[in-house]
């Protein structure tokens, strides 16, 4: 048989070295749109922090900028300062199974909220909260009466400075379930203290001195939380 002719071999083509690769341009990225925060804000952020700055320069165990990033984290666009202390007061008592003194940071924003509340309803004093108490049929003309008499005494009395002695839980339940609320707006006609006092007055006898310095003293024990009637009492309107 004739021999085959030589087949010629095919030309090899080139190949790339292993782990070469052509290069790949990425473009770079556009820069991110920085966040637009209105400036009412960020005005109230920084009196937010403040605040709690100045409630928590006795509290070493706090850290003020800790409760007011929960509290800015939580807000919206429409958030007012009220609204602010309302979440930082949230935050402040989430706080308090790490660190107990986070108790009296947030009694002490629930102090100002309730002071607030009651000034939006006029109450400014013991007396403006009892007068607006017993307009709306809440407070005893007994009661009302022995205020009246005795006004300049009893508004001399009240003592805010005491409200410090509450931790945050006392206080919300004295908040929600013992001050007096207006019937048609449910904001508190009363503080703390003046809660103290009206039930004190209550129970006073009849309108004479005597009377009166039974009531101050009455007032001295339950404002300072040694002594406090049992819950009927409380809720009476005294």
């Amino acid at each position: 048989m004739p021999a085959r002719p030589p087949v010629a071999p095919r030309p090899r083509r080139p190949t790339a070295e292993r782990g070469s690769y052509p290069p790949v341009t990425i473009a770079p990225s556009a820069p991110a749109e920085p966040v637009s925060v209105p400036p009412a804000a960020d005005q109230a952020g920084t009196a937010l922090l403040r605040t709690l700055t100045d409630l928590t320069a006795d509290l070493p165990a706090t850290d003020p900028g800790r409760v007011a990033a929960a509290a800015l984290r939580g807000r919206h666009p429409g958030s007012d300062a009220a609204e602010l202390r309302g979440l930082a007061t949230e935050a402040a008592a989430g706080l308090i199974g790490d660190e107990p003194e986070y108790s009296r940071l947030a009694a002490r924003l629930l102090t100002r909220a309730i002071a607030d509340e009651a000034a939006g309803q006029g109450v400014e004093s013991f007396t403006a909260s009892i007068a607006v108490g017993h307009r709306e049929g809440l407070i005893a003309d007994t009661t009302a009466e022995f205020v009246r008499i005795h006004a300049a005494r009893l508004d001399a009395l009240i003592d805010t400075g005491r409200d410090d002695r509450f931790g945050y839980f006392g206080l919300r339940t004295v908040h929600s379930r013992y001050l007096l609320r207006h019937p048609t707006t449910r904001q508190v006609t009363e503080t703390a203290q003046h809660f103290f006092l009206r039930v004190a007055c209550g129970l006073a006898e009849d309108t004479s001195t005597r009377a009166l310095a039974e009531v101050e003293a009455l007032y001295g024990l339950m404002s300072r939380l040694d002594y406090l009637p049992s819950s009927p009492t409380l809720f009476l309107p005294l």
